[in-house]
């Protein structure tokens, strides 16, 4: 298994792999099919990001007769997560705390969300030696 490239992924890159993930696996035309809709994308375009994403190590690809199947090695939340360390690491430090207000305001949040999101504040307000 090749190692998970440290090069970001392109936009385009992130679509096909979007793609891949909502599929769990697909050939080369579902996928295609799929980014055709939405993007109006020809099939040399979708393969050339397939093969780009299988030489990074973001897809594994294994040959069914004529078809090759596609299947993302990490998954989505392992991915943007990663994604996710890259970009903080770039931000300013004391901007974190704007950065993380700006992207719970730009997002919509379930219950669920909201309540650990208020866990994990409160955890850390304690490690801090904040109140509780």
């Amino acid at each position: 298994m090749k190692k998970l490239s440290t090069d970001p992924l392109t936009p385009a890159e992130w679509s096909v792999m979007k793609i891949v993930w909502q599929l769990g696996e697909g050939a080369s035309r579902e996928v295609h099919a799929a980014l055709q809709k939405q993007y109006g994308w020809a099939n040399t375009t979708v393969k050339t990001l397939l093969g780009k994403l299988v030489q990074k190590g973001f897809l594994s690809v294994t040959q069914d007769g004529n078809r090759y199947i596609y299947s993302a090695t990490e998954s989505s939340m392992g991915l943007t997560t990663k994604a996710a360390d890259v970009f903080l690491e770039k931000s300013m430090d004391d901007e974190v705390g704007q950065l993380l207000c700006y992207m719970v305001n730009k997002v919509d949040l379930s219950t669920e969300d909201i309540e650990e999101l208020e866990s994990v504040l409160k955890q850390y307000k304690k490690r801090k030696g904040g109140e509780s």
